[in-house]
């Protein structure tokens, strides 16, 4: 009986992924390319998280979260600051966040404002991990305007392999997304002009919680 061409086409396909061989194996090099992290972590995040555009505020009380929040929220409409993830609107509430929060993400207003959690926090490139397995999913990655992102110190890491490894110690299995986020949406595509916000937020802000 003849094969099928789905057959065929999948017997090619794992040929292919065959791996092949190292060349030189004697001087493949696994060592860490990157610098030995710096004692002050909290220090180089800040310094790449900034350089790329961020706003970044360190509290040590719920408190100052809440001092560092409220100017951004001002002059938003009630509906207009949207917050899905339970744990951090009961943070909120408690520290005395007074105005509404819009639980529901499905219909993000224009000129938005989103508090969400993250994954952890990389200080080599001052970048931020998110995955669609946070209660936001997707959305808060690419629908309000400004993202305020609440993080703890313990979430901080050197490096991606660091990040990734703490990560897959706290879940079952790799969610359907992850993504890497350094700095707020930018694009040049268009006649080389920098346009902010053409794929997400336009302003990134991250506030670090030391408790």
């Amino acid at each position: 009986m003849q094969k099928s061409s789905k057959e065929n086409i999948l017997k090619r396909l794992n040929t292919a992924s065959l791996k092949t061989p190292i060349p030189y194996p004697e001087i493949v090099d696994e060592k860490d390319i990157f610098s030995p992290a710096p004692e002050d972590l909290l220090k180089l995040f800040k310094e790449q998280f900034t350089a790329l555009g961020g706003k970044y505020y360190f509290c040590n009380s719920k408190e100052e979260l809440i001092q560092a929040i409220l100017p951004h929220c001002e002059n938003l409409a009630k509906d207009a600051i949207y917050c899905a993830d339970e744990n951090l609107i009961h943070l909120l509430r408690n520290a005395g966040l007074s105005s509404g929060l819009n639980e529901s993400l499905d219909i993000v207003a224009e000129g938005s404002l989103c508090i969400s959690s993250c994954i952890g926090l990389l200080a080599r490139t001052g970048s931020i991990l998110f995955s669609s397995a946070q209660t936001e999913g997707r959305s808060h990655a690419i629908a309000p305007d400004t993202q305020i992102v609440i993080a703890y110190k313990r979430q901080l890491h050197y490096n991606i392999n660091e990040l990734v490894e703490a990560y897959l110690s706290t879940c079952s299995s790799l969610p359907s997304m992850v993504s890497l986020t350094s700095g707020a949406s930018r694009t040049a595509d268009i006649e080389k002009t920098l346009v902010m916000g053409a794929h997400g937020p336009k302003e990134l802000i991250v506030v670090m919680l030391d408790a």
